[in-house]
């Protein structure tokens, strides 16, 4: 498989969306708790399947099962 491009699980998107979210939602309330004030925070699926892109692969799990 040496060049191919390899497929991520489908899922990775939305769990990386939904955990970067969550940790955007904590940071506000932290931030909210020490200095008060209201806070927004925004995230997509988009921006987080190009952060996805942008890591590249990692060479060295030819023999990894998947």
């Amino acid at each position: 498989m040496g060049g191919q491009a390899k497929l991520t699980p489908v899922y990775l998107c939305d769990f990386l969306t939904g955990f970067l979210g969550c940790f955007g939602a904590m940071l506000a309330l932290a931030r909210r708790a020490c200095e008060g004030g209201i806070y927004h925070v925004q995230f997509s699926l988009a921006q987080s399947a190009m952060l996805l892109q942008r890591q590249g692969l990692i060479d060295g799990f030819e023999d990894a099962p998947g």
